[in-house]
Protein backbone atom coordinates (compact mmCIF):
# COMPACT_ATOMS: atom_id res chain seq x y z
CA UNK A 1 0.00 0.00 0.00
CA UNK A 2 1.41 3.38 -0.96
CA UNK A 3 0.91 6.68 0.80
CA UNK A 4 -1.89 8.96 -0.48
CA UNK A 5 -1.04 11.98 -2.65
CA UNK A 6 -0.49 15.24 -0.74
CA UNK A 7 -1.48 18.49 -2.46
CA UNK A 8 0.69 21.59 -2.18
CA UNK A 9 -0.13 23.83 0.76
CA UNK A 10 1.41 27.00 2.18
CA UNK A 11 4.08 26.45 4.80
CA UNK A 12 3.58 28.37 8.05
CA UNK A 13 5.47 31.62 8.53
CA UNK A 14 6.95 32.84 11.80
CA UNK A 15 3.76 34.77 12.53
CA UNK A 16 1.70 31.57 12.20
CA UNK A 17 3.55 29.75 14.98
CA UNK A 18 2.03 30.23 18.44
CA UNK A 19 4.11 31.85 21.15
CA UNK A 20 5.96 29.36 23.34
CA UNK A 21 4.61 28.52 26.77
CA UNK A 22 8.04 28.45 28.40
CA UNK A 23 10.75 31.10 28.49
CA UNK A 24 13.74 28.86 27.75
CA UNK A 25 15.90 29.28 24.66
CA UNK A 26 17.75 26.47 22.87
CA UNK A 27 21.38 26.07 23.90
CA UNK A 28 23.48 25.14 20.85
CA UNK A 29 26.04 23.24 22.95
CA UNK A 30 23.22 21.02 24.30
CA UNK A 31 21.14 20.73 21.11
CA UNK A 32 20.83 18.24 18.26
CA UNK A 33 18.79 18.25 15.06
CA UNK A 34 16.73 15.21 14.08
CA UNK A 35 15.85 14.92 10.37
CA UNK A 36 13.05 12.38 10.41
CA UNK A 37 11.76 10.18 7.54
CA UNK A 38 12.95 12.30 4.63
CA UNK A 39 13.69 9.41 2.26
CA UNK A 40 12.06 9.26 -1.19
CA UNK A 41 9.25 6.91 -0.16
CA UNK A 42 7.86 9.48 2.29
CA UNK A 43 8.46 12.45 -0.05
CA UNK A 44 6.89 10.84 -3.14
CA UNK A 45 3.27 11.73 -2.20
CA UNK A 46 4.05 15.47 -2.11
CA UNK A 47 3.61 17.61 -5.19
CA UNK A 48 6.98 19.08 -6.29
CA UNK A 49 5.82 22.62 -5.43
CA UNK A 50 5.18 21.55 -1.83
CA UNK A 51 8.59 19.92 -1.55
CA UNK A 52 10.58 22.94 -2.72
CA UNK A 53 9.72 25.06 0.32
CA UNK A 54 10.07 22.13 2.71
CA UNK A 55 13.50 21.13 1.39
CA UNK A 56 14.66 24.76 1.31
CA UNK A 57 13.70 25.13 5.00
CA UNK A 58 15.41 21.88 5.99
CA UNK A 59 18.56 22.92 4.12
CA UNK A 60 18.55 26.25 5.95
CA UNK A 61 18.23 24.59 9.36
CA UNK A 62 20.97 22.09 8.45
CA UNK A 63 23.34 24.93 7.44
CA UNK A 64 22.69 26.76 10.73
CA UNK A 65 23.24 23.62 12.79
CA UNK A 66 26.44 22.72 10.99
CA UNK A 67 27.75 26.30 11.31
CA UNK A 68 27.18 26.03 15.08
CA UNK A 69 28.58 22.46 15.33
CA UNK A 70 25.18 21.13 16.38
CA UNK A 71 25.02 17.36 15.74
CA UNK A 72 22.58 16.20 13.06
CA UNK A 73 20.88 12.80 13.21
CA UNK A 74 18.81 11.15 10.50
CA UNK A 75 16.16 8.45 10.70
CA UNK A 76 15.35 6.05 7.89
CA UNK A 77 12.89 3.21 7.59
CA UNK A 78 14.48 0.10 6.08
CA UNK A 79 12.83 -0.88 2.80
CA UNK A 80 10.39 -3.74 2.37
CA UNK A 81 9.34 -4.05 6.02
CA UNK A 82 6.41 -6.26 6.90
CA UNK A 83 3.46 -4.86 8.87
CA UNK A 84 4.83 -6.63 11.95
CA UNK A 85 8.29 -5.06 11.50
CA UNK A 86 6.74 -1.59 11.12
CA UNK A 87 4.87 -2.05 14.42
CA UNK A 88 2.92 1.02 15.57
CA UNK A 89 3.85 2.95 12.40
CA UNK A 90 1.90 0.42 10.33
CA UNK A 91 -1.16 0.75 12.56
CA UNK A 92 -1.10 4.53 12.12
CA UNK A 93 -0.34 4.86 8.40
CA UNK A 94 -1.10 1.39 7.09
CA UNK A 95 1.78 1.82 4.68
CA UNK A 96 4.84 -0.35 4.34
CA UNK A 97 7.94 1.46 3.11
CA UNK A 98 9.47 0.05 -0.04
CA UNK A 99 13.11 0.40 -0.99
CA UNK A 100 13.85 3.05 -3.59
Amino acid sequence: MSLPRIDAYPLPCAGDIPRGRVAWRPEPDRAALLVHDMQRYFLAPFEPAALRGLLRNIASVLRECRARSIPVFYTAQPGRQSARERGPAHRVSGATASAR
